[in-house]
């Protein structure tokens, strides 16, 4: 792993870990995990919230969603407030005038 992350990425892909990435993060951070993930083992989520303990803008929501990947509604509903309580609501984009191409 170590010689592709060198070769693909430019660097050691376990450095750091995220455990230590977490601990230094001082930005909105929401953590999604399902217990019964057949993926990623729910201990490593477990990890990563100790580690964001310090962190008064990380969020949690674990749950039993189903197999990785899966949302559902109500979680979907949670990430869309997560985005809007941290970056505002979307703003309108700007039209840009029509050229005489098209």
């Amino acid at each position: 792993m170590i010689l592709w992350g060198r070769l693909f990425a430019g660097g050691d892909l376990s450095r750091p870990s995220p455990v230590a990435a977490a601990r230094a993060l001082a930005i909105p951070v929401l953590l999604v995990a399902s217990r019964t993930d057949e993926q990623i083992s729910f201990r490593h989520a477990e990890r990563l919230r100790e580690a964001l303990r310090g962190n008064p803008t990380a969020e949690f929501s674990f749950g039993d969603y189903g197999r990785h990947g899966e949302l559902g509604p109500e979680l979907e509903a949670r990430i869309r407030r997560f985005f809007l309580k941290h970056l505002g609501a979307p703003r309108p984009q700007a039209r840009l005038p029509a050229t005489a191409d098209g």
